[in-house]
């Protein structure tokens, strides 16, 4: 059985094709490549490199794992590397995560850490801490109450 395709004959818009040193694919019958596996460019910071390896919008499965793992963005605002994790908002705050740093936990307001978790397992605030209850060391708060055993402060 053999089937020839006509001038009139419409082609699927989904294709793959075998390319030099790589397989790509389209959806929009070739306007555009929507994944590949093989060489391609990449830009990281200013810098443009080549790899090998899968290229693609969405990428799933239960195991992402490698030697050099990275995980950022276009704008830098985000990056999960082998030193931790670093969010930067856009007015300068920051959330970094580095559990080989002294400080493996830190919240910065982009002068200042405002608070960080230590090495140590101690816990280190600046500025105002507000609390409507909870404890600290022997000092109970209870609304706008302050008191140990032998002291309460109104």
């Amino acid at each position: 059985i053999t089937h020839t395709l006509s001038l009139h004959d419409a082609l699927p818009i989904c294709q793959y094709r075998f390319v030099r040193n790589g397989l790509y694919l389209t959806n929009d019958n070739w306007k555009t490549i929507y994944s590949s596996i093989g060489k391609f460019n990449y830009i990281d910071g200013e810098e443009s490199k080549t790899a090998y390896g899968v290229k693609a919008d969405t990428i799933g499965g239960n195991l992402i794992f490698g030697n050099k793992l990275i995980i950022k963005n276009n704008d830098g605002s985000l990056k999960f590397d082998n030193s931790g994790l670093n969010v930067l908002g856009k007015n300068g705050n920051s959330v970094i995560i580095n559990p080989n740093d002294d400080k493996v936990f830190r919240l910065n307001n982009g002068k200042d850490d405002v608070i960080y978790m230590g090495k140590d397992g101690q816990a280190y605030f600046s500025g105002v801490l507000t609390a409507e209850k909870g404890q600290i060391a022997s000092y109970k708060i209870d609304g706008d109450t302050l008191s140990s055993e032998n002291t309460i402060f109104d």
